[in-house]
């Protein structure tokens, strides 16, 4: 029994310098991130039989417990992405919030009234040369303030590319170390530091991507993408990569298409191509049929009467447009050469036009996990960081600069569609389209005109003037049956940029001369002759960009006509009246421009979606829209904040350092060492006196 006594108290104070020892360890890693509070877990040691007696031997130290709520850390790394990806998206549509502030002294409709002002005062006094000045002026203010706005937005998406970069970096980072902690813990698996470490790069993870993490009885975790893509199995390691987009084939057995879809723009949307009717990829007859979607393949471009819009496949002449990002067939590594190969019915290509997220199952087989505006598909990101910025670079301000481009080619085109067939103060001796085509054999409205949808059947006429006299020489519609007997008008279905130039050349002779330079069509007075531009109902001067107010066809590219910068009297505020004549004071062409501040039927489009509605009210629906996507993000963000810092804080109550409770810890400990070396020192004495006894 003497003995037993000594085994306990030696026993008692080994496990009192073990508490010690933790309990000292807890507090000195008060500040240390991750780290989780460490309890000593200590149970009865075996009891041995006196008699009828059980006597104890002591107390032995079961293990350290560390501290943590798993159900509690599954609740964090579950909304850990949600706040991440809010905080992601309000940082920079907050940004973005600004740049569409608008004032009484500034911001695109305060340039916008102050242009369509400058009209009205022009309508009022078109022979005060003062006026055209200030038009000129107030028509480059506006223009500059798109371009702003515009470029502002893109140099946005170029920040969130470049956070992006760093982003799947760090992820990738995480997923390779996550991986040797894996091989770590096997070798260690009661190894506290490792696994408070491996929660921590769980964490830092998940505020990167949403994941899944499924933990085994080896203690290693499985991690996976919240859409089911692994990241982490045993010591291996998947990979993510940030990288440009480009089409990816989908090929139905038995397809023989060996060439290749190429494109230009750019574009936040990813586009699906899906062939509906094989035939030929050249344009050749029998030609293939095929339908797009902007947002993968959930919904499909219709026609104005609902159903599915179909394309023909055919080369870059025959390009097709969507979202400012063109594409056609070609052969592989030659964009200009006609495709060869067949395409057949089921054949898919998925084009994206700008730098997308992918995971890599292996070297040679990937897939995006990028977020597709307008449809949350299964496999794809819906939270962390890098699906914040992915969906505020695509979703939200690619929408937008859709929106503004939307918006810009309207006014253009309204713009343009007045001014074209009105008359300035100064007869034109030459004019040169702003549009040019990449053929200009092809007829307009299957070419690349930025206007090609608006061109439509009808005539234009030309007047002439003598240079020396001012005085009319003729007026006359252009005679498009000079090179086709039967067909007097102009049809965009039937005649190209080539027969626009013959026509004006067979019905002016003499008085024009029209030619094709670098694609665009230009046309100069012949000896004395001067000229202007009347009653067009074809749209096809403003499609050309011939006599226009406005160059460009979006909000980057917008601008004042060089012409008229260059010489503000070129301005036409008249018309052609019906003699031929331009009468002084005449503000017919600027009262119509003006007109259109009130107009309420402009018709945009954006995103494949056709509207109409006033210049006013779809840029002030635009601002609207970015204010109430910043407050909607900002919002989500505060209330996924507020849960995932209720969950921290439940899980710090059970795993944090406490120094009141640790102190505590460390003084009863420190108290059971005394009373342990008590108990050796009376066992001692004891042990003296028997000693004594001989």
């Amino acid at each position: 029994m003497l003995g037993n006594l000594f085994s306990i108290g030696r026993g008692a104070m080994q496990n009192a310098q073990t508490g010690l020892t933790v309990h000292g360890n807890n507090v000195s890693n008060l500040k240390t991130p991750g780290y989780r509070r460490r309890s000593v877990i200590q149970d009865e040691s075996m009891v041995i039989r006196e008699g009828r007696w059980s006597v104890g031997t002591g107390a032995s130290i079961e293990g350290i417990r560390r501290n943590l709520s798993m159900f509690l850390e599954r609740g964090v790394l579950d909304k850990s992405p949600e706040f991440a990806r809010w905080s992601a998206e309000s940082g920079n549509l907050s940004m973005v919030e600004k740049f569409f502030v608008e004032s009484k002294e500034a911001g695109v409709s305060k340039s916008m009234s102050d242009m369509w002002a400058a009209w009205q005062a022009l309508a009022n006094n078109p022979q005060l040369g003062a006026n055209r000045v200030a038009l000129a002026g107030a028509a480059e203010r506006f223009t500059a303030q798109l371009n702003s706005v515009v470029g502002d937005l893109r140099r946005q998406q170029d920040l969130i590319t470049s956070h992006l970069k760093q982003e799947v970096g760090k992820a990738n980072d995480a997923i390779k170390e996550l991986a040797l902690l894996n091989k770590r813990i096997i070798a260690n698996p009661d190894d506290n530091t490792l696994l408070d470490r491996r929660d921590v790069v769980l964490r830092g993870l998940s505020s990167l991507v949403d994941i899944s993490v499924q933990e085994e009885e080896s203690g290693q975790v499985i991690v996976s993408l919240g859409e089911g893509q692994k990241l982490v199995e045993g010591d291996k390691a998947f990979e993510l990569k940030f990288e440009e987009g480009g089409v990816r084939n989908s090929l139905v057995p038995g397809s023989q298409f060996k060439d290749e879809i190429h494109f230009s723009g750019q574009s936040g949307e990813e586009l699906t191509i899906q062939v509906v009717s094989g035939g030929n990829a050249s344009g050749a007859a029998p030609a293939a049929q095929f339908k797009v979607s902007r947002d993968g393949g959930k919904t499909w471009i219709s026609n104005p009467d609902g159903s599915e819009k179909l394309f023909k496949a055919g080369p870059e002449n025959d390009a097709v447009t969507v979202g400012g990002v063109k594409f056609w067939f070609g052969k592989a590594g030659s964009s200009a050469a006609a495709a060869t190969t067949q395409l057949k019915d089921g054949d898919r290509f998925t084009l994206t036009p700008k730098s997308e997220v992918r995971w890599y199952r292996n070297s040679s087989t990937s897939e995006s996990v990028s977020p597709v505006p307008g449809n949350d598909g299964s496999r794809r990101l819906k939270g962390g960081s890098i699906a914040g910025l992915l969906r505020a670079r695509d979703e939200k301000i690619g929408s937008y600069i859709d929106k503004l481009n939307g918006f810009a080619k309207a006014m253009v085109w309204e713009v343009n569609r007045a001014h074209s067939q009105g008359a300035g103060l100064v007869n034109h001796a030459n004019v040169i389209g702003s549009y040019g085509v990449r053929d200009s054999s092809v007829p307009l409205a299957m070419i690349n005109l930025p206007y090609a949808d608006k061109l439509g059947e009808g005539s234009f006429s030309m007047a002439f003037y003598n240079a020396k006299t001012g005085k009319k020489v003729s007026v006359s519609a252009v005679d498009f049956s000079s090179i086709a007997p039967g067909k007097k008008n102009f049809d965009p279905a039937v005649h190209s940029l080539e027969n626009v130039r013959d026509a004006i050349n067979a019905s002016f002779g003499g008085k024009a001369q029209a030619v094709i330079t670098n694609g665009k069509l230009s046309i100069k007075g012949v000896g004395d002759n001067r000229f202007q531009f009347s009653n067009d109902s074809s749209g096809v001067l403003a499609g050309l960009g011939m006599n226009t107010f406005f160059e460009g066809s979006d909000a980057a590219s917008i601008k004042l006509h060089s012409s008229i910068k260059a010489d503000p009297s070129n301005i036409a505020a008249a018309h052609v009246n019906g003699a031929g004549e331009v009468n002084k004071g005449d503000n017919s062409t600027a009262r119509a421009v003006a007109a259109l501040a009130g107009k309420k039927n402009v018709a945009f489009k954006t995103a494949g979606v056709s509207s109409e509605t006033s210049f006013n009210d779809f840029y002030s629906s635009l601002v609207a829209t970015v204010g109430s996507d910043a407050a909607d993000a900002k919002a989500n963000m505060a209330i996924s904040r507020t849960v995932l810092k209720g969950l921290v804080d439940k899980q710090e109550s059970v795993g944090g350092v406490n120094l009141d409770e640790e102190m505590q810890h460390i003084m009863s400990y420190q108290q059971s060492y005394k009373s342990a070396a008590q108990l050796i020192k009376t066992a001692n004495e004891m042990f003296d006196v028997l000693l004594g006894l001989k």
